[in-house]
């Protein structure tokens, strides 16, 4: 709705004093399912909304559209580690093989900055409810996302809202 209102003219203000509560699923297949829907929501609306708010936003001279619009194709957090991963390694690999190291040194860096916004971002706003030791398991938690990606990409999407037991 927010989208739709958004090309209709109505921007979205922030307001500061609103706030959601959910209880979160108990179990764990309860949990992988609320994981799966949302995350499949979100790259849905990536794919769906991003690119139709930033080309209406320049169309119409509308920045909020394209902010709005630039803001939604950003991916989820472990989606974004795994695509730096896979083209910092092909990109090594095009090295080993005689292509130029250009590439390297862009995936690379790409990676040092999420990894230093991440480590920032705990730092400041997340050390009291995640433990350092838990930063250590990150690989583990990209990797566990893997499947759910690619069962959005084969077409196995998450089109229907079921509610999870909680």
């Amino acid at each position: 709705m927010g989208i739709e209102l958004a090309l209709l003219g109505h921007e979205p203000l922030l307001c500061i004093e609103a706030g959601t509560r959910s209880e979160l699923p108990r179990g764990r297949k309860a949990a992988i399912q609320q994981r799966r829907r949302w995350e499949h929501g979100h790259l849905a609306t990536l794919l769906e909304h991003g690119p139709r708010l930033v080309h209406e936003g320049i169309r119409h001279r509308r920045p909020g559209l394209v902010a709005m619009g630039a803001d939604i194709m950003v991916p989820p957090l472990a989606l974004l580690v795994g695509l730096l991963l896979l083209v910092l390694s092909v990109a090594g690999l095009l090295v080993f093989v005689g292509g130029p190291p250009f590439p390297v040194w862009i995936a690379g860096s790409a990676l040092a900055l999420v990894g230093l916004g991440v480590a920032a971002g705990w730092a400041r706003y997340g050390r009291e409810a995640v433990p350092f030791r838990y930063l250590l398991l990150v690989p583990l938690y990209v990797a566990w996302k893997i499947p759910l990606y690619v069962s959005f990409l084969v077409g196995r999407r998450e089109r229907q809202w079921r509610r999870t037991e909680r």
